[in-house]
């Protein structure tokens, strides 16, 4: 009889230390699977807030571009002049690419100071040699401003290579005056090359180009 109770005993202990190794398991899992949630919320906050940086950081380097073209054109008389002349040519007007100040002193020659409004375009194919540029001269400064556009005018026809198909329209560009605004212009419809001799091709430039000129002079009545 002492045997079987020993026995029963024994068992009970068995049974009881097994209850306790289990449950001690659990808690390990449990805090095991906290852990791995806590790390795995920690990561996905990190993640997102570096995908918001980087989206910042791409926004400002597109607005620094947008920054970076083309200055905006002139706001002022000269401005408004230009839109009279393009209006004048309507479909026949081909330059659509604004200059800027670095075109005026490189290209054209001006001095730094000696302008102080402008406006101009230039052609977007390079094939075209239209293009249109109003400046008002400083004070004092109209003749020299004059002297440059007529120096450029006298580079295109005396020492320029042009197509062929653009010779008479650069032959009969114009230097425009008016007070302190001046101005050239290469601009109109292209002629029937093929079927007219240099006399008329020289006529049908000259008559294009009288239309810029005449509008450049109308904005003034």
């Amino acid at each position: 009889m002492k045997k079987i109770i020993a026995a029963i005993i024994a068992a009970a202990l068995i049974t009881s230390a097994f209850t306790a190794c289990s449950g001690g398991n659990e808690d390990n899992n449990t805090t095991t699977t906290t852990a791995a949630s806590e790390n795995t919320s920690e990561t996905t906050e990190d993640t997102s807030a570096s995908d918001e940086t980087s989206a910042a950081d791409n926004t400002e380097e597109t607005e620094n571009t947008d920054n970076t073209e083309n200055p905006p054109a002139s706001d002022g008389e000269a401005a408004k002049i230009l839109d009279a002349i393009k209006n004048a040519y309507g479909e026949n007007y081909l330059p659509n690419m604004p200059i800027d100040e670095t075109y005026l002193t490189t290209v054209l020659g001006l001095e730094e100071g000696s302008f102080t409004d402008f406006a101009g375009e230039l052609p977007m194919i390079s094939a075209h040699a239209d293009m249109a540029v109003i400046v008002k001269a400083a004070e004092g400064k109209a003749d020299d401003v004059k002297a440059k556009l007529e120096t450029y005018q006298k580079y295109l026809i005396e020492e320029s290579l042009q197509y062929p198909m653009n010779v008479a329209k650069v032959n009969a560009s114009k230097v425009l005056e008016n007070g302190d605004y001046l101005g050239f212009i290469i601009l109109g419809a292209f002629g029937d090359d093929e079927n007219t001799d240099e006399t008329q091709q020289a006529e049908f430039a000259e008559e294009q180009v009288k239309i810029g000129v005449d509008a450049f002079n109308s904005y003034f009545e």
